[in-house]
């Protein structure tokens, strides 16, 4: 044994030498020789920028992660600020309107009893476009009170102008929440490119929810809330994939029903 150890360290000698008279030989050949050692220093600088870029380009993602979450709290911020508002479209304005009168008939409609002291706020967004109906944004007192008109108005259907008025013609009045303007473009978002591939897409406190399926048969489903375009892609992109599988599946499924369970000839 002690005679194989001796081998093998001479062994380990003689190939560290002969890397070492490698090494040197090449550093010989490119210092004597200027085209390869412009090359050399070329594939040093480009090694170096490199590692620049990558090191910049992990910056840059920490960066947008961390932007991504400010605008997500200064979002969640002005939702909160509007928990109380609801936006109400397609009530007919006209000269000296008492716009907290016409609320409160509004909400007697729906059978909510709303007195004055209960609307903190209520008037016509302000608007440079020639509209003939603005939106009407009212504030109110509790969270619960808002929530409960909305359940009403979701559950009458058929909110329209001449409920205030018999005389006027029929048009639809919509009772909604007062989102953001930012999660308002979600919302619409989420229903144009997520139905009919999920349970439902709604508004609630002010949020974007998704009621994403958790798998084909469309039993069960898992509320989520969207929070901004990325997670909106990502989910989207998940949801067409499950379906997309699933049709693969059945596809092959079927062919494989409809076959006698013969093979075609060889030609």
């Amino acid at each position: 044994m002690d005679s194989d150890f001796r081998k093998l360290s001479t062994d380990y000698e003689t190939l560290r030498s002969d890397i070492s008279s490698l090494r040197e030989g090449l550093d010989d050949r490119i210092s004597n020789n200027p085209e390869l050692r412009k090359i050399v220093t070329e594939v040093s600088n480009l090694q170096a920028n490199f590692n620049n870029l990558v090191a910049n380009s992990n910056c840059v993602k920490e960066l947008a992660q961390v932007n991504q979450l400010l605008r997500d709290k200064i979002e969640e911020q002005e939702a909160y600020s509007r928990k109380t508002n609801l936006e109400i479209t397609g009530v007919p304005s006209s000269e000296n309107e008492n716009i907290k009168e016409i609320v409160i008939r509004l909400f007697s409609v729906l059978g909510i009893t709303v007195k004055k002291s209960d609307i903190l706020a209520a008037h016509r967004f302000r608007s440079f476009k020639t509209e003939t109906t603005k939106p009407i944004l009212v504030k109110l007192l509790t969270y619960e009170m808002k929530n409960d008109i909305l359940r009403a108005a979701r559950a009458l259907k058929c909110l329209d102008t001449t409920i205030l008025c018999p005389g006027l013609t029929k048009k639809p009045i919509y009772v909604n929440e007062n989102l953001t303007p930012y999660r308002k473009k979600l919302l619409g978002m989420a229903r144009q490119q997520l139905l009919p591939y999920v349970r439902g897409v709604w508004s609630d406190a002010g949020r974007v929810y998704v009621a994403e399926y958790l798998d084909v048969s469309r039993t069960n489903s898992n509320r989520v809330m969207i929070h901004n375009e990325n997670q909106l892609s990502n989910i989207r992109a998940r949801v067409l994939a499950m379906f997309h599988k699933s049709n693969n599946m059945e596809g092959i499924s079927a062919r494989i029903n409809n076959s006698d369970g013969t093979s075609e000839p060889d030609h």
